[in-house]
């Protein structure tokens, strides 16, 4: 029978796969939750280079509401960005107040229609939650590589900007 601890440690290695081949499962690598921007596994490459831009951006929104926020997402890194493996990139954000305290880290995801090559840019739309409460809010749109990293954690910039939720 397999204990939990080593279908864990499977896991991993399934991940990363060339520690299955001659390299070993390292035991104090073990599974680490993206939602507060840890890291799964470190990267071959620089994976984690994107440059998002807006033209515009709206400055207040009704509390609850949903919204779409049209951005430009620009591949910065020497690698291909996947969108349909187990662990695609795609664009998300987060929420703070202005005290720079999380409010919300995990959020919608939008997902990229193909793989993104090196210096390739595309748009894509993110469909931004609302925080029911009023007040003043910093919103930060970053991309994640699923169940491996947030790109901000890994030194790419996000966008960020006020938003005032009425």
């Amino acid at each position: 029978m397999i204990s939990k601890r080593s279908v864990l440690s499977l896991f991993f290695c399934g991940v990363v796969i060339f520690s299955l081949f001659g390299m070993g499962c390292k035991k104090e690598a073990a599974i680490k939750e993206v939602k507060e921007g840890k890291s799964v596994a470190e990267p071959a490459s620089n994976l984690f280079k994107a440059q998002i831009t807006a033209d515009s951006v709206p400055q207040s929104a009704k509390a609850g509401a949903t919204i779409n926020i049209p951005v430009k997402v620009k591949n910065l890194s020497d690698s291909t960005w996947p969108a349909k493996t187990a662990n695609p990139v795609r664009l998300a954000y987060h929420w703070f107040d202005k005290a720079g305290n999380k409010v919300v880290w995990d959020s919608n995801r939008s997902i990229l229609p193909k793989d993104l090559p090196p210096g390739q840019e595309i748009p894509l739309t993110v469909k931004v939650e609302m925080q029911k409460k009023k007040g003043e809010y910093v919103l930060e749109i970053d991309m994640v590589q699923e169940k491996v990293a947030w790109f901000k954690n890994k030194g790419s910039q996000t966008l960020r900007f006020d938003m005032v939720v009425k």
